[in-house]
């Protein structure tokens, strides 16, 4: 479940396109 975290904030960080 971590990992899964971690990618979604991952991609927030770097993609704020995928927030939306």
């Amino acid at each position: 479940a971590t990992s899964a975290f971690d990618g979604l904030r991952l991609s927030k960080w770097e993609e704020p396109n995928g927030a939306k």
